[in-house]
């Protein structure tokens, strides 16, 4: 009897060892999980670079064509939040200068055809919700409200301002520690526009609460410098079309650095 009740202890103990022993290692298990959860994009971004860009746009005035292509060259700078299920918050500008061939006409007849410089601004703002379905897939949609500033320098007195509101997604998916593409789109209604053109007796300006519409794609890739490092680049090829009534289009890249934390 006195056997029997030592074997029991003994048969208890052990198994108590072992439960202990699985619970540890579940416990470890899940926390090495936790920290490979998510194995590539932390939460906060801020990111600067260069931006090359080429315009075209041909909007009428009141009776006046104008026609301009123009190549930019400038600093894009700004800041992300892709914390897994939490809020995105997105804020980035750009600024740049460039220069434009113009072509401007009245009724057929010619006002003015020159090179110019230009500046070039543009702002927006995105708040949304970031998904995930599996720690490779972040999926990010949002509201966005920016606006944009073209303004020739030279004898030809010409400016621009556009206000927007955006709906869109920002799609990432890790491929590895290394590096991870990406896909962003977005609509844009076209809130107001204001246009002011004017050449020696010639002049004409247009606003309106602009029923245009425009749209935008970009493809972000990034790759991390180490394994272990907080910077990465990331090389974006873009195509904007902000109005779809005046064939005002946007392509360019943009070569960013990317701090992680």
């Amino acid at each position: 009897m006195k056997n029997t009740k030592t074997i029991a202890v003994c048969m208890l103990a052990a198994s108590s060892l072992a439960l202990a022993a699985e619970t540890y290692q579940d416990v470890t298990i899940h926390k090495v999980e936790k920290v490979k959860e998510f194995p590539y994009i932390r939460d906060g971004h801020l990111y600067f670079g260069p931006d090359l860009f080429w315009v075209n746009q041909s909007p009428h005035i009141k009776g006046i064509h104008f026609k301009g292509h123009s190549m930019y060259y400038g600093l894009r700078l700004g800041y992300e939040n892709f914390e897994p299920k939490a809020m995105y918050r997105g804020i980035d500008a750009t600024y740049a200068f460039g220069r434009t061939r113009t072509d401007v006409t009245h009724e057929g007849e010619k006002l003015y055809k020159h090179t110019v410089s230009t500046s070039f601004a543009n702002v927006e703002g995105r708040l949304g919700y970031n998904f995930y379905s599996t720690p490779h897939l972040y999926f990010s949609p949002f509201l966005g409200l920016g606006g944009y500033h073209t303004r020739p320098y030279h004898h030809l007195r010409y400016t621009e301002d556009w206000l927007y509101a955006a709906l869109g997604f920002k799609m990432n998916y890790v491929f590895g520690p290394i590096f991870t593409a990406g896909l962003n789109f977005k609509g844009m209604k076209i809130l107001y526009i204001d246009q002011h053109i004017h050449k020696g007796d010639f002049s004409g300006s247009h606003r309106n609460s602009s029923n245009a519409v425009g749209y935008g794609l970009e493809l972000p890739l990034k790759w991390r410098f180490a394994r272990a490092s907080k910077w990465d680049f990331q090389f974006e090829p873009y195509y904007l079309k902000l109005n779809t009534q005046d064939n005002t289009n946007i392509a360019g890249a943009r070569l960013l650095f990317c701090l992680n934390f």
